[in-house]
């Protein structure tokens, strides 16, 4: 199991923001979060493995569910998206 927490912040805390900053400005940032906001969610692979940097949302139980999420689209906070890109693992989950 996981959680999802704050697509911003989650965006700054692993060092991407610094980075960029770091190196060039906030202005190259801001462009790789329109890019980020246009990749796609997940793929499917042969009617058999499905990929996401995530994990499953508890919110997904056919494949048509995944079909009807559109891009480019900002991250939310919660729900099927935030699961699929933001899911960490939980130490609380046994």
């Amino acid at each position: 199991m996981y959680t999802c927490c704050v697509e911003i912040t989650k965006r700054k805390v692993y060092g991407f923001y610094d980075e960029c900053t770091l190196r060039y400005n906030i202005k190259v940032w801001r462009i790789f979060q329109t890019v980020f906001d246009c990749l796609p969610i997940c793929a499917r692979i042969s009617d058999r493995i499905f990929c996401m940097h995530g994990g499953i949302s508890p919110e997904i139980k056919r494949w048509e569910t995944m079909k009807k999420l559109r891009r480019p689209m900002e991250i939310p906070d919660f729900g099927v998206l935030c699961d699929l890109v933001w899911a960490d693992p939980s130490s609380q989950v046994i």
